[in-house]
């Protein structure tokens, strides 16, 4: 008898589960546009100090634009980012420092943790990666554009995301993976020997970001 009822009792709660389920609709899928910045980390900055450079890579600003669908438990999206001071290096005897332009345009895959107003997320994605090498001489007064070099690479993290109506709010942590290597540089070889990068060096960034942004 108590077996009965408690198997009677455990289809009964599977089959008011089960209506309850089908009866709540999927999450719908919706726009979003984003502004973000935030902070771009230099790293791997000890692999690559050699011979007369002090520090290849430093800390910057970076900033600019997020546009995607996003439903749960997945979303997708598209972003710019560019840092005016991401990397610089600098030579021991202050002659030349390098300044780097860095733009990073990624297309993201994003998995949403949970189907609440506010959830963590995770992310991956790929791009290109373009960095813009000036060399400041001071003692000449000149600033010249040493090399460009464009790459494809990678990003993943993770962050958190909360919506307030039609405004939504994010924070985000972005590892950015370039691989160089001394042939990027052409000519300049002395660019990459400067930096320290022979053969190939793969290089982490590390990109800390706020955003705000409406759903549409």
């Amino acid at each position: 008898m108590k077996t009965w009822c408690t198997t009677g009792r455990a289809r009964i709660a599977a089959t008011v589960l089960t209506t309850i389920l089908a009866a709540t609709p999927a999450a719908a899928g919706e726009g979003e546009a984003t502004f973000f910045v935030g902070g771009l980390l230099g790293g791997d900055i000890n692999s690559l100090v050699q011979g007369d450079v002090i520090a290849s890579f430093q800390n910057g600003v970076i900033y600019g634009g997020r546009a995607g669908w996003f439903g749960y438990p997945f979303a997708v999206e598209g972003s710019f980012g560019y840092s005016p001071s991401g990397l610089s290096a600098v030579v021991e005897d202050d002659l030349l420092e390098v300044d780097t332009r860095v733009m990073y345009v990624d297309a993201n895959a994003l998995l949403i943790v949970l189907p609440y107003a506010f959830s963590p997320f995770v992310t991956g994605g790929a791009g290109l990666q373009s960095f813009d090498f000036r060399g400041n001489v001071p003692a000449l007064g000149v600033d010249v554009n040493l090399a460009t070099v464009n790459k494809f690479g990678f990003n993943f993290g993770g962050g958190v995301k909360g919506n307030i109506g039609r405004v939504t709010i994010r924070a985000d942590i972005r590892d950015h993976l370039t691989t160089f290597q001394e042939s990027d540089f052409g000519i300049v070889g002395e660019v990459a020997e400067l930096l320290g990068i022979q053969f190939e060096e793969t290089v982490h960034n590390v990109e800390v970001s706020f955003g705000v942004g409406i759903r549409f």
